[in-house]
């Protein structure tokens, strides 16, 4: 519990003012480890604040042009950037679920609206 609280502190203090996703972060510090580490090598040298982050800004775009997005009747927010081809996820808890440059693009972002978008 204390380590949550702890990761949790750590990434409020550098989220945007504004948004639901503006103090989000991974449901645990090991989750995020998870999550940062797999992408790594897509992300270049970046810290696991700015990774968070970049989470948090997909998150509370504004759908339109550019910016694909949906939530469903469960809650789960889905958000994909065509230009940059960032995907991102955020759980009904207010958590961060995921954020990876899909291998397939825009194809990957139609399997999910296909997949979850009528959940």
């Amino acid at each position: 519990m204390v380590t949550i609280f702890l990761i949790i502190g750590l990434y409020a203090g550098i989220a945007s003012e504004t948004g639901v996703w503006a103090r989000s972060t991974f449901s645990t510090g090991a989750r995020l480890e998870e999550h940062f580490a797999a992408p790594s090598a897509e992300w270049g040298n970046i810290t696991k604040v700015e990774y968070v982050q970049k989470a948090r800004d997909l998150l509370n775009s504004n759908v339109g042009g550019d910016i694909k997005g949906f939530t469903n009747g469960l809650g789960y927010t889905f958000r994909y950037n065509s230009v940059t081809n960032e995907f991102a996820i955020g759980h009904p808890n207010g958590t961060v679920s995921t954020l990876f440059h899909p291998s397939e693009g825009m194809q990957y972002w139609l399997e999910q609206v296909a997949k979850y978008g009528d959940l």
